[in-house]
């Protein structure tokens, strides 16, 4: 029973006392009225009703002091809890709230008002309309709405609501029904906490996690990447090591087998089969030499111990030089090498080391060139460079392999299926090339493949 009940209650009782008092004297009236009465007797009547009446007044008096009491103390009693229970809203973090059926602030603690950044009397009766923006705020409505129909609370549902200050906040809390003393819905209350720290940290891990995986995926396809190069490398080397014993057993069986039969044969044989022998002893010597001497080119190039001695030439009489060298090779298969462009092309480089490059990439066209064709020597000039393009016809370079013919101890699968070689001519032109500024590259297309590289012009290195 609350106060108001109460002191209805005690009203009722003081108000019952009075009229039995008032019955009482109408009661004598109505008796002397009928039956009549000495006046003696209507005086200890009257003196009796009198009594009577002052004595329930009395009573009523001390029983409305004793209960207006007890009324005052169970009102401080609420007035100290409602202290309290404020006292306790206040302290926590969270936010309190109570509105009413249209979304209207009735009540709120102390963090409401922190958390959207409004005053106290701003904040009273601001609706949730004011510090939503459209999607938010049909959410809001959606799940108030949902809770008036059903009944049913609703724990946890989030939403962003917007401060005084424009900062959107990330939200988080619950509703409930508000019901007055006679049980009717008169709004909703319920605990929001502002979650926006603990969603930039959830949104800070969920990238740092991202990254990791990321990170984690690109290592394991570089390590993949440098395994599958490793056993590549150590496949080649492999390779290699097998062609270059070929490669230096063949001359030297030559020079080995020449000899003896010389040594054996003196005698016995004419000047002229003897020179036939010294003849092949050269040839084997020179081919074992040349061999020897790229390994040397080669460690020297990766050491950066190669010399040059850099001057003006003719780039074009260079392939022009070394034609003969191959004109036998061109003979056997039928090849045709073209040089075109009979202008000369002056451009600074070591001519020994050009010779050298142009025989290494005129001997792979020639390897890789279909019997009957033609290999075509180009030439191109710009203001900054000058381009050698070497073209044949015949197998293509696949394209996984462009860059790797120029890695040392490197084969293509074409060289691997019969063609032979060491893998070192390609990767001294390269490094020859690079220590003059310049740039050499491999391009292929169904009818064979190109080796281009270029110099630059004088003061223009690129």
């Amino acid at each position: 029973m609350n106060s108001s009940d109460t002191e209805s209650f005690y009203n009722v009782r003081i108000i019952g006392l009075l009229g039995l008092a008032v019955l009482l004297c109408l009661g004598t009236l109505v008796f002397r009225a009928f039956y009549g009465c000495s006046t003696k007797i209507h005086s200890c009547l009257v003196v009796l009703t009198a009594t009577l009446t002052i004595a329930f007044l009395l009573l009523g008096w001390r029983l409305l002091v004793r209960e207006i009491g007890r009324l005052k103390t169970a009102e401080e009693s609420i007035s100290e809890k409602e202290k309290r229970f404020r006292r306790i809203l206040e302290s926590i973090e969270e936010a309190y709230y109570e509105v009413d059926l249209a979304g209207n602030f009735t009540f709120f603690n102390q963090s409401m008002t922190k958390i959207l950044g409004y005053s106290r009397d701003e904040l009273m009766n601001m609706n949730y309309r004011q510090y939503t923006d459209n999607v938010n705020r049909k959410q809001v409505f959606e799940r108030f709405n949902r809770t008036f129909r059903t009944g049913e609370s609703v724990k946890t549902h989030s939403w962003e609501a917007i401060t005084k200050q424009g900062e959107r906040r990330f939200m988080e809390g619950s509703i409930q029904l508000n019901r007055d003393t006679k049980g009717d819905v008169i709004g909703f209350l319920g605990i929001i906490r502002d979650i926006t720290e603990r969603k930039k940290t959830e949104a800070a891990l969920e990238l740092a996690q991202e990254e990791l995986e990321d990170k984690i995926e690109e290592r394991t396809a570089e390590l993949r990447i440098a395994k599958e190069k490793a056993e590549t490398a150590n496949q080649s080397k492999s390779e290699f090591l097998a062609n270059i014993s070929h490669e230096l057993r063949t001359p030297m069986h030559a020079i080995l087998s020449y000899s003896k039969f010389g040594i054996k044969k003196i005698d016995i044989r004419s000047r002229k089969q003897l020179l036939k022998y010294f003849i092949n002893i050269n040839i084997s010597g020179k081919r074992l030499l040349l061999l020897l001497d790229g390994l040397f080119d080669l460690s020297r190039l990766q050491a950066n111990k190669m010399e040059y001695n850099i001057e003006p030439n003719n780039l074009r009489s260079v392939f022009e030089e070394i034609e003969d060298e191959f004109s036998v090779m061109l003979r056997e298969r039928d090849l045709m090498l073209k040089i075109r462009d009979n202008e000369d092309v002056i451009v600074p480089f070591d001519k020994d080391r050009l010779l050298q490059v142009a025989s290494n990439v005129l001997n792979n066209a020639i390897k890789f060139a279909r019997d009957r064709s033609v290999i075509d020597v180009r030439f191109s000039s710009t203001k900054r460079r000058v381009t050698v393009s070497v073209v044949n016809e015949g197998i293509p370079i696949p394209n996984d392999e462009l860059e790797m013919i120029f890695e040392p101890f490197m084969q293509g699968s074409k060289t691997k299926t019969g063609a032979g070689g060491t893998g070192l001519g390609l990767p001294i032109c390269k490094q020859i090339i690079k220590d003059h500024g310049g740039k050499i590259w491999a391009v292929s297309n169904p009818e064979g493949a190109t080796i281009k590289f270029f110099l630059p012009k004088p003061d223009l290195k690129t």
